[in-house]
């Protein structure tokens, strides 16, 4: 970035030309491009922070998921092995779906507490041009659909016709 900083400086230089710049001319300009540098890094960096801290969210969500997986896998292992069990023995199958439910509703409190990261919104962008071409094309399609029907019905009533005249 300090290099197209000094191809700017160097080109505004070389744009004077001939004419002879003043000392404190020459200074504003290495002044100027000192601050916007500075204020281009600040934002760079102020922009890299915001970002780091998306990514963090994101992977405590991430992590969030996958012990809630885990503890989802777990439940429907022992549930598995409770019902092989039940069945060996002759019994007819009962799952403990209260004991299932408190670990559901533990974990969805967990979960929860973990899920500060605001949900993303996706939004469909909004095409102009293509909002203007269905809008053309509604009426255009309908035209065409009446027109087939009506040529389809004087096509049977032709056929009609013409079997009764024979």
């Amino acid at each position: 970035m300090n290099r197209n900083l000094s191809d700017i400086k160097t080109n505004a230089y070389n744009k004077a030309g001939k004419i002879i710049l003043d000392q404190k001319i020459y200074d504003e300009v290495d002044k100027d491009i000192s601050s916007t540098s500075q204020i281009l890094t600040t934002e760079i960096n102020s922009s890299t922070l915001k970002v780091k801290e998306e990514i963090k969210k994101i992977e405590i969500k991430i992590t969030s998921l996958k012990s809630t997986a885990r503890n989802v896998a777990q439940d429907i292992v022992s549930s598995t092995k409770t019902v092989t069990q039940a069945l060996k023995q002759g019994d007819t199958p009962v799952i403990a779906s209260q004991n299932v439910n408190n670990e559901q509703k533990e974990s969805t409190k967990e979960s929860k507490e973990s899920d500060k990261v605001p949900p993303l919104v996706v939004q469909t962008p909004y095409d102009p041009v293509l909002n203007k071409l269905k809008s053309q094309y509604d009426p255009v399609l309908q035209k065409l659909q009446t027109e087939y029907k009506k040529t389809k019905e004087n096509k049977q009533s032709e056929k009609i016709a013409k079997g009764d005249s024979h």
